[in-house]
Protein backbone atom coordinates (compact mmCIF):
# COMPACT_ATOMS: atom_id res chain seq x y z
CA UNK A 1 0.00 0.00 0.00
CA UNK A 2 1.37 3.40 -1.00
CA UNK A 3 2.59 5.69 1.79
CA UNK A 4 1.32 9.18 1.05
CA UNK A 5 4.00 11.85 1.36
CA UNK A 6 3.47 15.40 2.57
CA UNK A 7 5.88 18.31 2.19
CA UNK A 8 5.61 21.12 4.75
CA UNK A 9 6.98 24.53 3.77
CA UNK A 10 8.16 26.39 6.87
CA UNK A 11 8.95 25.17 10.38
CA UNK A 12 7.02 27.81 12.30
CA UNK A 13 4.41 26.85 14.87
CA UNK A 14 1.78 26.12 12.22
CA UNK A 15 4.13 24.03 10.12
CA UNK A 16 5.55 21.96 12.97
CA UNK A 17 2.20 21.37 14.70
CA UNK A 18 0.70 20.28 11.37
CA UNK A 19 3.63 18.01 10.55
CA UNK A 20 3.34 16.17 13.87
CA UNK A 21 -0.44 15.70 13.60
CA UNK A 22 -0.19 14.44 10.03
CA UNK A 23 2.54 12.03 11.07
CA UNK A 24 0.23 10.76 13.81
CA UNK A 25 -2.23 9.78 11.06
CA UNK A 26 0.44 7.75 9.26
CA UNK A 27 1.56 10.17 6.57
CA UNK A 28 5.24 10.43 5.67
CA UNK A 29 6.16 14.07 6.34
CA UNK A 30 9.20 16.15 5.43
CA UNK A 31 9.75 19.81 6.39
CA UNK A 32 11.73 22.50 4.55
CA UNK A 33 12.79 25.60 6.50
CA UNK A 34 14.45 28.75 5.17
CA UNK A 35 16.26 29.56 8.43
CA UNK A 36 18.75 27.53 10.44
CA UNK A 37 16.39 27.02 13.38
CA UNK A 38 12.75 26.07 13.84
CA UNK A 39 10.00 28.20 15.33
CA UNK A 40 9.49 31.07 12.90
CA UNK A 41 8.30 34.14 14.81
CA UNK A 42 8.16 32.08 18.01
CA UNK A 43 11.84 31.84 18.81
CA UNK A 44 14.33 32.80 21.49
CA UNK A 45 17.42 34.94 21.94
CA UNK A 46 20.12 34.29 24.54
CA UNK A 47 23.02 36.48 25.63
CA UNK A 48 25.20 36.72 28.74
CA UNK A 49 22.90 34.56 30.85
CA UNK A 50 19.71 36.32 29.65
CA UNK A 51 16.98 34.52 27.71
CA UNK A 52 14.20 36.18 25.69
CA UNK A 53 11.18 34.85 23.83
CA UNK A 54 11.27 36.72 20.53
CA UNK A 55 7.62 36.34 19.53
CA UNK A 56 4.57 35.44 21.58
CA UNK A 57 5.08 36.19 25.28
CA UNK A 58 1.63 35.26 26.61
CA UNK A 59 -0.43 32.09 26.26
CA UNK A 60 -4.24 32.19 26.29
CA UNK A 61 -6.84 29.44 25.88
CA UNK A 62 -4.53 26.76 27.34
CA UNK A 63 -7.18 24.10 26.79
CA UNK A 64 -6.45 24.22 23.04
CA UNK A 65 -2.82 23.33 23.68
CA UNK A 66 -3.89 20.63 26.14
CA UNK A 67 -6.26 19.19 23.54
CA UNK A 68 -3.46 19.09 20.96
CA UNK A 69 -1.46 16.88 23.31
CA UNK A 70 -4.53 14.67 23.79
CA UNK A 71 -4.68 14.25 20.00
CA UNK A 72 -1.19 12.75 20.28
CA UNK A 73 -2.34 10.61 23.23
CA UNK A 74 -0.05 12.56 25.57
CA UNK A 75 -0.56 14.22 28.92
CA UNK A 76 0.74 17.78 28.53
CA UNK A 77 2.01 17.74 32.12
CA UNK A 78 4.64 15.20 31.11
CA UNK A 79 6.12 17.68 28.63
CA UNK A 80 5.24 21.29 29.50
CA UNK A 81 4.45 23.14 32.72
CA UNK A 82 1.83 25.83 32.16
CA UNK A 83 1.92 28.62 34.73
CA UNK A 84 -1.12 30.80 35.47
CA UNK A 85 0.30 34.25 36.11
CA UNK A 86 -1.43 36.31 38.85
CA UNK A 87 -1.40 39.54 36.82
CA UNK A 88 -2.32 39.32 33.14
CA UNK A 89 -1.13 42.87 32.45
CA UNK A 90 -0.48 46.16 34.22
CA UNK A 91 -1.41 49.39 32.43
CA UNK A 92 0.17 52.83 32.90
CA UNK A 93 -0.77 56.35 31.80
CA UNK A 94 1.30 59.52 31.74
CA UNK A 95 -0.86 61.19 34.42
CA UNK A 96 0.32 58.59 36.96
CA UNK A 97 -2.76 56.36 36.79
CA UNK A 98 -2.20 52.61 36.63
CA UNK A 99 -4.56 49.67 36.36
CA UNK A 100 -3.80 46.02 37.15
CA UNK A 101 -5.66 43.34 35.20
CA UNK A 102 -5.61 40.52 37.74
CA UNK A 103 -6.10 36.93 36.67
CA UNK A 104 -8.49 36.39 39.58
CA UNK A 105 -11.96 37.62 38.53
CA UNK A 106 -12.89 38.97 41.97
CA UNK A 107 -9.64 40.91 42.30
CA UNK A 108 -10.13 42.22 38.77
CA UNK A 109 -13.62 43.40 39.69
CA UNK A 110 -12.35 45.20 42.80
CA UNK A 111 -9.63 46.87 40.71
CA UNK A 112 -12.06 48.11 38.06
CA UNK A 113 -14.39 49.49 40.75
CA UNK A 114 -11.51 51.10 42.61
CA UNK A 115 -10.02 52.75 39.51
CA UNK A 116 -13.07 53.41 37.31
CA UNK A 117 -16.18 53.08 39.49
CA UNK A 118 -19.01 50.61 40.10
CA UNK A 119 -21.04 51.76 37.08
CA UNK A 120 -18.16 51.15 34.70
CA UNK A 121 -17.65 47.70 36.21
CA UNK A 122 -21.29 46.75 35.58
CA UNK A 123 -20.95 47.99 31.98
CA UNK A 124 -17.73 46.00 31.64
CA UNK A 125 -19.60 42.86 32.74
CA UNK A 126 -22.24 43.48 30.07
CA UNK A 127 -19.51 43.61 27.40
CA UNK A 128 -18.02 40.35 28.66
CA UNK A 129 -21.46 38.70 28.73
CA UNK A 130 -22.11 39.70 25.11
CA UNK A 131 -18.60 38.63 24.13
CA UNK A 132 -19.15 35.23 25.71
CA UNK A 133 -22.16 34.57 23.47
CA UNK A 134 -20.20 35.67 20.43
CA UNK A 135 -17.23 33.53 21.45
CA UNK A 136 -19.35 30.40 21.82
CA UNK A 137 -20.79 30.91 18.35
CA UNK A 138 -17.39 31.74 16.87
CA UNK A 139 -15.59 28.81 18.46
CA UNK A 140 -18.04 26.25 17.15
CA UNK A 141 -18.88 27.77 13.77
CA UNK A 142 -15.79 29.75 12.81
CA UNK A 143 -12.58 29.06 14.72
CA UNK A 144 -12.46 25.27 14.63
CA UNK A 145 -13.58 24.55 11.08
CA UNK A 146 -12.76 25.50 7.52
CA UNK A 147 -14.40 28.82 6.68
CA UNK A 148 -16.99 28.53 3.90
CA UNK A 149 -19.93 30.83 3.25
CA UNK A 150 -22.04 27.84 2.25
CA UNK A 151 -21.85 26.61 5.85
CA UNK A 152 -24.02 29.57 6.84
CA UNK A 153 -26.72 29.29 4.17
CA UNK A 154 -29.43 28.02 6.48
CA UNK A 155 -31.67 29.62 9.08
CA UNK A 156 -29.38 28.85 12.02
CA UNK A 157 -26.27 29.76 10.08
CA UNK A 158 -27.61 33.10 8.91
CA UNK A 159 -28.65 33.97 12.44
CA UNK A 160 -25.13 33.27 13.69
CA UNK A 161 -23.49 34.93 10.71
CA UNK A 162 -25.42 38.12 11.38
CA UNK A 163 -23.42 38.44 14.60
CA UNK A 164 -20.24 38.54 12.55
CA UNK A 165 -21.52 40.66 9.67
CA UNK A 166 -21.77 44.20 10.97
CA UNK A 167 -20.08 47.39 9.92
CA UNK A 168 -19.92 48.57 13.52
CA UNK A 169 -16.32 48.98 14.61
CA UNK A 170 -14.92 47.34 17.70
CA UNK A 171 -14.29 50.77 19.27
CA UNK A 172 -17.87 51.90 18.58
CA UNK A 173 -19.17 48.73 20.20
CA UNK A 174 -17.06 49.27 23.32
CA UNK A 175 -18.07 52.92 23.66
CA UNK A 176 -21.75 51.95 23.58
CA UNK A 177 -21.15 50.60 27.05
CA UNK A 178 -18.15 52.33 28.63
CA UNK A 179 -17.56 56.02 29.23
CA UNK A 180 -14.21 56.06 31.05
CA UNK A 181 -11.55 56.76 28.38
CA UNK A 182 -8.88 54.75 30.18
CA UNK A 183 -10.96 51.59 30.51
CA UNK A 184 -12.01 52.02 26.88
CA UNK A 185 -8.33 52.19 25.96
CA UNK A 186 -7.63 48.95 27.86
CA UNK A 187 -10.30 47.12 25.87
CA UNK A 188 -9.40 48.83 22.58
CA UNK A 189 -5.92 47.36 22.84
CA UNK A 190 -7.16 43.82 22.21
CA UNK A 191 -7.48 44.29 18.45
CA UNK A 192 -3.70 44.72 18.29
CA UNK A 193 -3.49 41.03 19.21
CA UNK A 194 -4.04 40.43 15.50
CA UNK A 195 -2.31 43.59 14.29
CA UNK A 196 -5.49 45.61 13.68
CA UNK A 197 -6.95 48.97 14.66
CA UNK A 198 -9.79 49.19 17.21
CA UNK A 199 -11.26 52.04 15.15
CA UNK A 200 -11.50 49.87 12.02
CA UNK A 201 -11.78 46.24 13.15
CA UNK A 202 -15.35 44.85 13.28
CA UNK A 203 -17.29 44.13 16.45
CA UNK A 204 -16.55 40.41 15.99
CA UNK A 205 -13.21 40.85 17.73
CA UNK A 206 -14.91 41.63 21.03
CA UNK A 207 -14.43 37.91 21.65
CA UNK A 208 -10.77 38.65 22.49
CA UNK A 209 -11.32 40.40 25.86
CA UNK A 210 -13.67 37.59 26.87
CA UNK A 211 -11.00 35.02 26.04
CA UNK A 212 -8.35 36.81 28.10
CA UNK A 213 -10.48 37.71 31.10
CA UNK A 214 -12.23 34.33 31.22
CA UNK A 215 -9.38 31.91 30.52
CA UNK A 216 -6.63 34.07 32.00
CA UNK A 217 -3.03 34.63 31.05
CA UNK A 218 -0.51 31.79 31.05
CA UNK A 219 3.19 31.25 30.63
CA UNK A 220 5.28 28.15 29.93
CA UNK A 221 7.97 27.36 32.47
CA UNK A 222 11.29 27.80 30.70
CA UNK A 223 9.74 30.06 28.05
CA UNK A 224 7.17 29.97 25.28
CA UNK A 225 9.87 28.50 23.05
CA UNK A 226 9.51 25.24 25.01
CA UNK A 227 6.44 24.57 22.85
CA UNK A 228 8.60 24.72 19.73
CA UNK A 229 11.27 22.54 21.33
CA UNK A 230 8.63 19.91 22.10
CA UNK A 231 7.46 19.90 18.47
CA UNK A 232 11.03 19.69 17.16
CA UNK A 233 11.72 16.69 19.39
CA UNK A 234 8.49 15.08 18.20
CA UNK A 235 9.66 15.49 14.61
CA UNK A 236 12.92 13.71 15.48
CA UNK A 237 11.03 10.96 17.30
CA UNK A 238 8.73 10.42 14.31
CA UNK A 239 11.52 10.56 11.70
CA UNK A 240 10.15 13.77 10.23
CA UNK A 241 13.16 15.24 8.48
CA UNK A 242 13.62 18.99 8.86
CA UNK A 243 15.74 20.44 6.07
CA UNK A 244 17.32 23.66 7.37
CA UNK A 245 18.51 26.56 5.25
CA UNK A 246 16.31 25.55 2.32
CA UNK A 247 14.29 28.39 0.81
CA UNK A 248 11.28 27.70 -1.40
CA UNK A 249 11.58 29.60 -4.70
CA UNK A 250 9.31 28.09 -7.35
CA UNK A 251 6.81 25.37 -8.25
CA UNK A 252 5.56 23.45 -11.27
CA UNK A 253 1.92 22.48 -11.57
CA UNK A 254 -0.02 20.18 -13.85
CA UNK A 255 -3.70 19.30 -13.93
CA UNK A 256 -4.54 21.53 -10.97
CA UNK A 257 -1.86 20.02 -8.72
CA UNK A 258 1.65 20.98 -7.63
CA UNK A 259 4.05 18.41 -9.10
CA UNK A 260 7.49 19.92 -8.42
CA UNK A 261 8.90 22.19 -5.74
CA UNK A 262 12.16 24.10 -6.16
CA UNK A 263 14.42 25.23 -3.33
CA UNK A 264 17.73 26.97 -3.02
CA UNK A 265 20.27 26.13 -0.38
CA UNK A 266 21.12 29.23 1.64
CA UNK A 267 24.77 28.23 1.66
CA UNK A 268 25.46 27.03 -1.89
CA UNK A 269 22.60 29.06 -3.49
CA UNK A 270 22.17 26.24 -6.01
CA UNK A 271 18.50 25.54 -6.85
CA UNK A 272 17.22 21.98 -6.83
CA UNK A 273 13.91 20.20 -7.41
CA UNK A 274 11.92 17.71 -5.38
CA UNK A 275 8.92 15.70 -6.57
CA UNK A 276 7.07 12.51 -5.70
CA UNK A 277 4.88 14.05 -2.99
CA UNK A 278 1.10 13.97 -2.69
CA UNK A 279 0.34 17.03 -0.54
CA UNK A 280 2.00 20.39 0.13
CA UNK A 281 1.31 22.26 3.39
CA UNK A 282 2.55 25.83 3.48
CA UNK A 283 3.21 27.73 6.71
CA UNK A 284 3.39 31.02 4.78
CA UNK A 285 1.52 32.78 1.97
CA UNK A 286 4.12 35.35 0.93
CA UNK A 287 4.60 33.92 -2.54
CA UNK A 288 2.46 34.75 -5.57
CA UNK A 289 2.79 31.20 -6.89
CA UNK A 290 1.23 29.82 -3.74
CA UNK A 291 -1.57 32.32 -3.32
CA UNK A 292 -3.70 34.21 -5.88
CA UNK A 293 -2.14 37.44 -7.13
CA UNK A 294 -5.21 39.50 -6.27
CA UNK A 295 -4.17 39.27 -2.63
CA UNK A 296 -1.20 41.47 -3.45
CA UNK A 297 -3.01 43.73 -5.93
CA UNK A 298 -6.15 44.51 -3.90
CA UNK A 299 -5.86 47.92 -2.23
CA UNK A 300 -9.16 47.58 -0.37
CA UNK A 301 -7.62 46.20 2.81
CA UNK A 302 -4.64 46.70 5.12
CA UNK A 303 -1.77 44.45 5.95
CA UNK A 304 -1.42 44.12 9.71
CA UNK A 305 0.84 46.07 11.98
CA UNK A 306 4.49 45.26 12.20
CA UNK A 307 6.60 45.81 15.29
CA UNK A 308 9.86 47.29 16.50
CA UNK A 309 11.33 45.06 19.20
CA UNK A 310 14.04 45.79 21.75
CA UNK A 311 15.74 43.13 23.83
CA UNK A 312 17.38 44.66 26.90
CA UNK A 313 19.58 43.18 29.59
CA UNK A 314 18.63 45.36 32.57
CA UNK A 315 20.45 45.93 35.85
CA UNK A 316 18.34 45.77 39.02
CA UNK A 317 14.67 44.98 39.67
CA UNK A 318 11.67 47.04 38.54
CA UNK A 319 9.29 46.85 41.47
CA UNK A 320 6.36 48.69 39.86
CA UNK A 321 6.37 46.52 36.72
CA UNK A 322 4.78 43.09 36.27
CA UNK A 323 5.51 40.32 33.79
CA UNK A 324 3.35 42.09 31.17
CA UNK A 325 2.98 45.88 31.03
CA UNK A 326 1.46 48.49 28.74
CA UNK A 327 2.39 52.17 28.71
CA UNK A 328 -0.43 54.03 26.96
CA UNK A 329 -0.11 57.28 25.00
CA UNK A 330 -2.49 60.17 25.59
CA UNK A 331 -3.93 60.04 22.06
CA UNK A 332 -4.62 56.43 21.08
CA UNK A 333 -6.57 57.35 17.96
CA UNK A 334 -3.67 59.45 16.67
CA UNK A 335 -1.32 56.47 17.03
CA UNK A 336 -3.47 54.30 14.75
CA UNK A 337 -3.90 57.15 12.28
CA UNK A 338 -0.12 57.28 11.97
CA UNK A 339 0.22 53.50 11.72
CA UNK A 340 -2.49 52.73 9.15
CA UNK A 341 -3.12 55.99 7.29
CA UNK A 342 0.16 57.89 7.31
CA UNK A 343 2.09 54.60 7.62
CA UNK A 344 4.85 56.15 9.72
CA UNK A 345 5.92 55.54 13.32
CA UNK A 346 4.82 57.97 16.00
CA UNK A 347 6.76 59.24 18.99
CA UNK A 348 3.55 59.18 21.05
CA UNK A 349 3.30 55.41 21.03
CA UNK A 350 2.00 52.46 23.03
CA UNK A 351 4.89 50.56 24.63
CA UNK A 352 4.60 46.92 25.66
CA UNK A 353 7.17 45.58 28.14
CA UNK A 354 7.42 41.88 28.97
CA UNK A 355 9.77 40.75 31.76
CA UNK A 356 9.55 36.96 31.82
CA UNK A 357 12.15 36.73 34.61
CA UNK A 358 9.36 37.94 36.93
CA UNK A 359 7.81 34.47 36.68
CA UNK A 360 10.75 32.54 35.26
CA UNK A 361 13.83 33.66 37.26
CA UNK A 362 16.16 31.54 35.11
CA UNK A 363 15.66 34.02 32.26
CA UNK A 364 18.05 36.55 33.82
CA UNK A 365 21.03 36.45 36.22
CA UNK A 366 20.34 37.20 39.88
CA UNK A 367 19.69 40.92 40.37
CA UNK A 368 18.90 41.53 36.68
CA UNK A 369 15.87 41.47 34.37
CA UNK A 370 15.24 40.60 30.73
CA UNK A 371 13.10 43.26 29.04
CA UNK A 372 11.28 42.50 25.81
CA UNK A 373 9.89 45.79 24.46
CA UNK A 374 7.45 45.86 21.55
CA UNK A 375 6.19 49.04 19.89
CA UNK A 376 3.47 48.94 17.23
CA UNK A 377 5.00 49.95 13.91
CA UNK A 378 3.63 50.46 10.41
CA UNK A 379 4.30 47.70 7.93
CA UNK A 380 6.67 48.32 5.03
CA UNK A 381 4.05 49.72 2.65
CA UNK A 382 5.10 53.14 3.97
CA UNK A 383 8.29 55.10 3.37
CA UNK A 384 10.16 54.37 6.62
CA UNK A 385 13.59 52.81 6.12
CA UNK A 386 14.78 50.93 9.19
CA UNK A 387 18.49 51.61 8.89
CA UNK A 388 20.72 50.99 11.90
CA UNK A 389 20.90 54.75 12.47
CA UNK A 390 17.13 55.19 12.36
CA UNK A 391 16.60 52.13 14.61
CA UNK A 392 19.13 53.47 17.10
CA UNK A 393 17.33 56.84 17.16
CA UNK A 394 13.94 55.15 17.59
CA UNK A 395 15.35 53.04 20.44
CA UNK A 396 16.41 56.19 22.28
CA UNK A 397 12.98 57.75 21.74
CA UNK A 398 11.38 54.68 23.32
CA UNK A 399 13.70 54.67 26.35
CA UNK A 400 13.14 58.39 26.91
CA UNK A 401 9.42 57.79 26.63
CA UNK A 402 9.50 55.03 29.26
CA UNK A 403 11.18 57.38 31.74
CA UNK A 404 8.24 59.79 31.45
CA UNK A 405 6.12 57.17 33.21
CA UNK A 406 8.43 57.27 36.23
CA UNK A 407 10.23 54.07 35.20
CA UNK A 408 14.02 54.42 35.27
CA UNK A 409 15.71 52.49 32.50
CA UNK A 410 18.34 54.44 30.51
CA UNK A 411 21.16 54.06 33.05
CA UNK A 412 20.35 50.40 33.73
CA UNK A 413 20.80 48.92 30.24
CA UNK A 414 23.69 46.42 30.01
CA UNK A 415 23.12 45.55 26.36
CA UNK A 416 20.42 45.80 23.73
CA UNK A 417 19.41 44.32 20.42
CA UNK A 418 16.69 45.54 18.09
CA UNK A 419 14.49 43.71 15.58
CA UNK A 420 12.73 45.81 12.93
CA UNK A 421 9.85 45.40 10.44
CA UNK A 422 12.46 44.75 7.75
CA UNK A 423 13.77 41.85 9.84
CA UNK A 424 10.25 40.37 9.92
CA UNK A 425 10.21 40.48 6.12
CA UNK A 426 13.70 39.07 5.58
CA UNK A 427 13.68 36.38 8.23
CA UNK A 428 10.07 35.19 8.22
CA UNK A 429 8.77 36.02 4.73
CA UNK A 430 6.18 38.23 6.44
CA UNK A 431 4.16 40.21 3.89
CA UNK A 432 5.46 43.80 4.03
CA UNK A 433 6.94 42.94 7.43
CA UNK A 434 3.43 42.53 8.86
CA UNK A 435 3.21 40.22 11.86
CA UNK A 436 -0.26 38.77 11.21
CA UNK A 437 -0.72 38.99 7.44
CA UNK A 438 -3.98 40.70 6.53
CA UNK A 439 -5.22 43.10 9.21
CA UNK A 440 -8.78 42.52 10.42
CA UNK A 441 -9.70 46.12 9.72
CA UNK A 442 -12.88 45.36 7.78
CA UNK A 443 -15.51 42.70 7.24
CA UNK A 444 -13.88 41.98 3.91
CA UNK A 445 -10.79 40.72 5.71
CA UNK A 446 -12.81 37.79 7.08
CA UNK A 447 -13.44 36.64 3.51
CA UNK A 448 -10.05 37.27 1.92
CA UNK A 449 -7.82 35.99 4.72
CA UNK A 450 -6.08 32.97 3.16
CA UNK A 451 -8.18 29.84 3.55
CA UNK A 452 -6.80 26.52 4.77
CA UNK A 453 -7.42 24.86 1.39
CA UNK A 454 -5.96 26.38 -1.76
CA UNK A 455 -8.27 27.51 -4.54
CA UNK A 456 -5.42 27.20 -7.07
CA UNK A 457 -4.14 23.68 -6.45
CA UNK A 458 -6.00 20.62 -5.23
CA UNK A 459 -3.04 19.37 -3.19
CA UNK A 460 -2.05 22.62 -1.43
CA UNK A 461 -3.09 23.55 2.12
CA UNK A 462 -2.23 26.49 4.40
CA UNK A 463 -1.53 26.54 8.12
CA UNK A 464 -0.26 29.07 10.67
CA UNK A 465 -1.04 32.53 11.97
CA UNK A 466 -1.48 34.29 8.60
CA UNK A 467 -4.40 32.09 7.51
CA UNK A 468 -7.78 31.08 8.91
CA UNK A 469 -8.65 31.16 11.80
CA UNK A 470 -5.98 33.78 12.65
CA UNK A 471 -2.84 34.67 14.58
CA UNK A 472 -1.62 33.66 18.01
CA UNK A 473 -0.55 30.36 19.55
CA UNK A 474 -4.03 28.83 20.11
CA UNK A 475 -5.27 29.66 16.61
CA UNK A 476 -2.12 28.24 15.01
CA UNK A 477 -2.85 24.92 16.70
CA UNK A 478 -6.45 25.14 15.50
CA UNK A 479 -5.28 25.74 11.92
CA UNK A 480 -3.15 22.59 12.18
CA UNK A 481 -6.19 20.61 13.29
CA UNK A 482 -8.34 22.06 10.49
CA UNK A 483 -5.96 21.07 7.70
CA UNK A 484 -5.37 17.66 9.30
CA UNK A 485 -9.13 17.03 9.20
CA UNK A 486 -9.29 18.13 5.57
CA UNK A 487 -6.37 15.94 4.48
CA UNK A 488 -7.60 12.99 6.55
CA UNK A 489 -11.00 13.22 4.84
CA UNK A 490 -9.35 13.37 1.42
CA UNK A 491 -7.58 10.06 2.08
CA UNK A 492 -10.38 8.36 4.00
CA UNK A 493 -8.56 8.48 7.33
CA UNK A 494 -10.29 8.92 10.69
CA UNK A 495 -9.36 12.09 12.60
CA UNK A 496 -11.95 12.70 15.28
CA UNK A 497 -9.79 14.75 17.65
Amino acid sequence: MKENKIIVLGAGLGGLSSAVLLSELGFKVEVFEKNLQVGGKINEFRKNGFRFDTGATLLTMPFILENYFECLKYDIRDYLQLISIPVICKYFWLDGTNFTAFNDKKMLGYEIINKFGEKEYQKFLKIIKYSEKLYKTAFEKFLTTEFKIINYINLSGLKNFKRFLTNESYHSFITKYLTNPKLIQVLDRFTTYNGSSPYLAPRFFSIIPYVEFNFGGWFVKGGIYKIIEFLRKECEKRNIKINYGQEFVHLDHYGGKIVNLYFKNNISKEPYRISGFDIVVSNFTNNEELYPKYLYEDTDFNWSLSGFILFLGVKGKSEILEHHNILFPNDYHKEFDYLFNKKIPTNDMTIYISISSKNNPEDAPEGYENWFILVNSPNLEGTTKWSDLYSETFKNIILNRIEKYGIKIKDRVLFYKFFTPEDFLKKYNAEFGSIYGIASNSLKSLFIRPANKSTLYDNLYFTGGNVHPGGGIPLCFLSAKIITKLIAKKYGKNFSC
